[in-house]
C-alpha cells in the first residue's frame, strides 16, 4: 500500500544510503553531512507542498463542482417548467445541496446507483415530482413515504412543496441517519 509516509521513508533511507557511500568514497563527514542536510530541507518543502496543493485541490474541486451545478441547473428547470413547477432560488440550492449529500454520502453506503448530476435530477427529483400531472399539490396536506430509501419521493416533495408535512418510513437506520442529516441541513422539519 502506497502512502505519502512510505514515500517518505524511502526518501530518507535513499538519502542515508547515498550518505554513507559518500562517506567511504570522501573519507570526512563534510559531504555526507551536506547531503543529509539537503535531504531533510527537501523533505520539509516536499511536505509542506504536498499540504498547501492538497488544501487548493480540495477547493478547485468544490468551486468546479458548484459551476458544473449551475450550468446543469437549467436542464432540471426545464424538466420542472414541464410540469408547471417553478421553484424559488432557496428550493434550487436546497435541490442542489441534496444532490451533493447524497453523492457524499453514498460513497460510504449505498444509497442509489444514480449519482450523474442530470440523471439524478431527471430520474430521482423530476420523477418524484412527476405526481403534479395527477394531483393538485396545493390540496395536499400530508404524504407518507413508505420505503422512502435516499428519500425519493418524499424529500423532493417536501422541497418543491413545503406547505405538506412529509413523513418518510424506512426499515433501515443507515438510511435514517441520512434522511435526518438532509432534513437538518436543508431545514426542511416541520
Amino acid at each position: 500500500i502506497y502512502t505519502p509516509n512510505i514515500s517518505r521513508v524511502v526518501r530518507y533511507l535513499l538519502g542515508f544510503t547515498i550518505a554513507y557511500i559518500t562517506l567511504f568514497y570522501f573519507k570526512t563527514l563534510l559531504e555526507p553531512g551536506i547531503i543529509l542536510i539537503t535531504i531533510f530541507i527537501l523533505d520539509f518543502y516536499t511536505m509542506t507542498f504536498e499540504k498547501i496543493l492538497f488544501v487548493k485541490t480540495e477547493i478547485l474541486e468544490k468551486s468546479y463542482t458548484k459551476l458544473c451545478l449551475v450550468q446543469n441547473r437549467s436542464e432540471f428547470e426545464e424538466e420542472l417548467e414541464k410540469l408547471n413547477i417553478n421553484l424559488t432560488e432557496h428550493q434550487k440550492e436546497q435541490f442542489d445541496r441534496y444532490y451533493e449529500m447524497l453523492v457524499e454520502w453514498n460513497n460510504v453506503m449505498n444509497l442509489t446507483g444514480i449519482t450523474d448530476y442530470d440523471e439524478v435530477n431527471l430520474k430521482h427529483f423530476t420523477d418524484s415530482l412527476t405526481l403534479v400531472r395527477n394531483i393538485d399539490m396545493n390540496k395536499i396536506d400530508a404524504v407518507i413515504d413508505i420505503g422512502t430509501g435516499a428519500g425519493f419521493p418524499g424529500l423532493p416533495i417536501k422541497i418543491a412543496f413545503p406547505h405538506i408535512h412529509v413523513v418518510l418510513l424506512d426499515s433501515l437506520n443507515k438510511r435514517i441517519k441520512f434522511l435526518n442529516a438532509v432534513i437538518e441541513e436543508l431545514d426542511l422539519a416541520d
